[in-house]
């Protein structure tokens, strides 16, 4: 029998009225039940105790709203909570949505695209439009958004890892590994399955930064961040119309900075990767003048050059671009060593050794 749930005249508490013969009771199945999915982030370059209360309020509802219009989702269902972060350079936007089963299966695909850039860049764009002069540890300096995990009730372990191919067709294959017991008559089996992708082109150039430290620049959050901003500004100002940042991805190396850049074409043809070659060969010159005026007004710069090592010892230089073809290989493991988080923080896929032990210990256990 239904009741009525009021609200006490004096306390304002909710009290519990007479059950009454009429009236409608609502029934929420498990896939409109209600669930968290929870993105945080790292906000480099705004300095979380310098931020006035209504500059945290700004802050979080204009990435509110940016998360909004990315995923889709009412406003109501999304809350964005800035955070102090790890350093007092940084700020945490932890940005939850509250969404159904149904919802979170097509929201964590679309967080997760492309290595979550699409919305790192939302976000980003979103702060950048704010008046937070004054939370900025360096005068002027510009703003960077990263992922650093994407979590939910119900989650998958996702890892990225590329191989370099041939445009020959890859098979799905399944290997069958059989661990052996210190009793013999005893075994398990235990199967993984490798999906075959379809192969992405992609083309390459590798800028090195000769004197710069990789230590240095990989302590130095804000550096390290406007180091790469710089390069994919250098970069997209040699591209024709149409390709964004986006389409660009920088990967710092050892030696003594070496950036790996990696541009996805407009179009999977075979003509788009090799115009796209041809444009970068011709403008080869120009990207890695425009790469070192960028990088030599950083103000930051002599504190990331290796030691005594000065200003005009800086230089780069640009390798001849390439064309690739790259799979991102996904494997399916038992369902035991599935983990609950999508973590961005670290990319990296767990070497067969590691797994295979893992097998072996759990199937000890079983004895």
């Amino acid at each position: 029998m239904p009741i009525k749930i009021n609200s006490d005249p004096t306390s304002g508490y909710a009290s519990v009225g007479a059950a009454s013969a009429s009236g409608t009771a609502t029934v929420v199945s498990p896939q409109d039940k209600t669930e968290t999915v929870m993105a945080v982030l790292v906000v480099s370059g705004i300095s979380h105790y310098k931020l006035k209360d209504e500059e945290i309020a700004s802050l979080a509802e204009a990435t509110k709203q940016a998360a909004v219009s990315f995923a889709t989702i009412t406003a109501a269902n999304v809350v964005s909570l800035p955070l102090a972060g790890k350093t007092d350079t940084t700020t945490i936007l932890e940005v939850e949505f509250f969404v159904t089963a149904s919802q979170r299966e097509e929201l964590l695909p679309k967080l997760q695209v492309n290595d979550a850039k699409p919305f790192e860049t939302t976000l980003q764009n979103s702060i950048r439009e704010l008046n937070l002069e004054g939370a900025k540890p360096h005068p002027g300096g510009s703003v960077y958004v990263y992922i650093e995990k994407i979590t939910s009730a119900k989650g998958i372990l996702v890892t990225y890892s590329k191989v370099i191919t041939t445009l020959e067709p890859v098979p799905v294959t399944t290997t069958t590994k059989k661990v052996t017991t210190p009793r013999p008559q005893e075994t398990m089996k235990v199967t993984t399955t490798t999906m075959a992708p379809a192969p992405t082109k992609k083309v390459t150039t590798v800028l090195t930064f000769n004197v710069m430290s990789f230590d240095k620049v990989n302590e130095n959050t804000y550096v390290r961040m406007k180091l790469v901003e710089d390069i994919k500004q250098s970069v997209l100002e040699q591209l024709p119309t149409g390709y964004t940042e986006e389409h660009i991805h920088i990967t710092l190396r050892k030696g003594s900075v070496k950036a790996e850049v990696e541009i996805t074409p407009l179009d999977d043809s075979d003509s788009a990767a090799a115009s796209l070659v041809q444009t970068l060969q011709a403008k080869k010159d120009d990207l890695r003048a425009t790469v070192t005026t960028k990088v030599k007004a950083m103000p930051e710069v002599l504190s990331v050059l290796e030691d005594e090592a000065r200003l005009a010892d800086l230089t780069v230089i640009a390798t001849d671009p390439a064309e690739v073809v790259v799979t991102i290989k996904t494997t399916v493991a038992p369902d035991s060593i599935q983990g609950l988080i999508a973590d961005f923080s670290i990319r990296v896929t767990v070497p067969s050794l590691v797994l295979a032990l893992t097998i072996f210990l759990q199937a000890a256990q079983m004895l």
